[in-house]
């Protein structure tokens, strides 16, 4: 009886650590939005506060490339799963829409890189 107490056990602390592995988690980068962080990873390596962030944005997973500090003026070129442009935000207008909604609405999946 013991025996099966510590087994038991045993195979319910393991099954705790690994029920949240990362592997569980199905990524919601493309291939095609990777191609585009890579490039937008060369062009701000330099630049502090640079990044790119996954969304939920009107019911569609939206990446958010927030230009450096290198870019005066810089804003925020959103884009879907599939490379299409979805919106742009800040730069000199200050522009805080996104397709007729505030984006303060959308919901951060995930910090994909940053700077």
């Amino acid at each position: 009886m013991k025996n099966i107490l510590k087994i038991s056990l045993l195979l319910l602390c393991f099954n705790l650590f690994n029920s949240c592995s990362d592997d569980e988690v199905p990524s919601v980068v493309t291939t095609c939005v990777q191609d585009e962080i890579d490039t937008f990873k060369a062009q701000q390596n330099n630049c502090n506060n640079a990044s790119v962030k996954a969304f939920t944005f009107k019911n569609t997973t939206v990446f958010a490339f927030q230009d450096g500090q290198c870019v005066s003026d810089g804003g925020t070129r959103v884009i879907t799963a599939e490379c299409n442009e979805f919106c742009y935000l800040g730069g000199l207008a200050g522009i805080v829409e996104c397709q007729g909604e505030d984006f303060d609405n959308a919901e951060l999946i995930e910090v994909l890189w940053e700077n």
